[in-house]
């Protein structure tokens, strides 16, 4: 009988076939060999792999699909991706406000004031902690600043048109 012929472009040859399924009986059973203390953890397996799938791999859907496969799943991958973009936004707003301490600023407040009397220590202390809380809220409030300017750039231009002007009639 006549069966329809699938397209040759699309057939898959046997040993084609047999290398994929070779492939996964090994990974198998090196996984049978591992002892669980052996087997790397998620989140062993995510850093060694974030390497392989950063920002200039995001949209490469093969390099997800083979990171996700080492942590356990693509669910998993996203929230390990971003558990540790946050760390990382965590330590870098932690050395931003390691910048504003009053031991920095100590150091440039003068031991003596402009007509030569010599300034008491508490009271240096008690200025480079004013002079750092002033810093800190000014660098912060810049922060903002620029953080909502490039929110408005992510805007389309249409849209912040429109959101101008219905600021302006409120």
């Amino acid at each position: 009988p006549n069966l329809p012929r699938p397209n040759a472009s699309m057939a898959i040859s046997m040993r084609d076939l047999q290398s994929v399924q070779l492939k996964r009986q090994m990974v198998e059973e090196a996984n049978k060999n591992l002892t669980n203390s052996q087997r790397p953890s998620c989140q062993a397996a995510y850093s060694k792999c974030q390497k392989g799938f950063g920002s200039d791999t995001k949209g490469d859907l093969i390099a997800e699909l083979k990171l996700s496969h080492t942590i356990g799943g693509v669910g998993k991958l996203r929230s390990e991706q971003q558990k540790a973009q946050d760390e990382a936004e965590k330590e870098q707003y932690r050395k931003f406000l390691g910048q504003f301490t009053a031991e920095n600023f100590l150091k440039k407040i003068p031991s003596t004031d402009p007509a030569g009397n010599e300034i008491p220590k508490w009271k240096r202390e008690m200025l480079a902690k004013k002079a750092a809380d002033k810093a800190k809220q000014e660098s912060l409030d810049e922060r903002a600043r620029l953080e909502e300017e490039r929110k408005m750039q992510a805007i389309p231009a249409w849209k912040r048109q429109l959101l101008a002007t219905k600021g302006r009639e409120i």
